[in-house]
């Protein structure tokens, strides 16, 4: 029974840990994330931390009766009972925590502005002109007939 209640407190101790550890870094750093994003992970990890103590007590306070003849004269029903409840706050409780904290995660982003390039921001094709060339810095542009099918040289002769 002592052992049990050990192990079960070694387990859950670090889980207990962060939770409280990010409860106190979302009151005290309040200029580093936006309100609602601060109370959404505030109530995210209450739940979790309610959820984490909700079985903790259930494995410390139920391993005595379990293992003694409490269980054998009727008391089965009401472990049983206790154990659904469980299952149901555990069922509940963790994904709406971790929801919790999802939705902070989501809320503390900003939107993001327009993707930026090497000159500037970014347009989509054919709202921006045309960049040109002077003529001379790459040579001429050629003209719409110069590299018709008849003026096509080959460059390997005799391949054709």
């Amino acid at each position: 029974m002592l052992f049990s209640s050990i192990v079960s407190l070694a387990v859950k101790l670090p889980a207990i840990a962060v939770l409280v550890a990010g409860l106190v870094l979302a009151s005290t750093r309040r200029d580093r994330l936006p309100g609602r994003a601060r109370a959404l992970l505030s109530s995210g990890a209450v739940v979790l931390l309610v959820v984490v103590l909700v079985t903790l007590i259930w494995s410390v306070v139920l391993s005595g009766p379990l293992s003694s003849d409490w269980v054998r004269s009727g008391g089965y029903q009401r472990v049983a009972m206790l154990g659904l409840a469980l299952d149901v706050v555990t069922g509940v409780g963790y994904p709406l925590g971790f929801g919790l904290l999802v939705g902070a995660a989501l809320a503390g982003r900003r939107p993001a502005g327009p993707p930026v390039g090497p000159v500037g921001p970014w347009a989509p094709p054919g709202t921006a002109p045309a960049p040109t060339v002077a003529p001379g810095w790459a040579g001429a542009t050629p003209g719409p007939g110069q590299w018709g099918p008849g003026n096509a040289t080959s460059p390997a002769p005799g391949r054709d």
